[in-house]
């Protein structure tokens, strides 16, 4: 069967890295820095978006069939007003990342569920937070990519 015109297709956005320097490690029950993680504009107004995190962790034991949870925290929404910020008190879940393996100094990349943007405006900016739910530290460096996507017509 062929795709034919007007059939409903994915329409992708640009992967881009959204992490900035050298993020620092995320202790086990731990949240991401703000610094971390570089303030992102939905540009393309896209309603939904799945991020690949590339880590690593310092012992090399007990992550498996454990989560790493994504937050997203909407900025600038009404000029300089921003969303609080993610915490164990205000937890604004888009998604999640299942951890399968660890072993200490080996980059794992791990893509995440499909995740909702909580639009509430055009060019929407926001932070992403990373929740670390291993039971391990995540080593530092650390990288986070986001990739936007819709569905329209071919």
């Amino acid at each position: 069967m062929a795709i034919g015109t007007n059939d409903t297709i994915i329409k992708f956005g640009a992967l881009t890295a959204i992490t900035t320097g050298t993020p620092a490690s995320i202790s086990s029950a731990a949240f991401s820095a703000a610094s971390d993680i570089a303030a992102w504009t939905n540009a393309d107004d896209a309603p939904l978006a799945r991020f690949i995190l590339k880590c690593q962790w310092a012992t090399a034991t007990g992550v498996a069939n454990k989560s790493v949870i994504l937050h997203a925290r909407a900025i600038n929404i009404d000029s300089t007003f921003d969303a609080v910020v993610p915490s164990a008190n205000r937890l604004d879940q888009i998604g999640v990342f299942n951890v399968y393996a660890a072993a200490t100094a080996t980059d794992y990349y791990f893509e995440s569920t499909e995740c909702t943007l909580p639009l509430l405006k055009t060019s929407q900016e926001f932070e992403f937070y990373l929740e670390n739910q291993t039971g391990q530290a995540i080593s530092s460096n650390w990288a986070l990519k986001i990739m936007p996507f819709t569905f329209g017509p071919k």
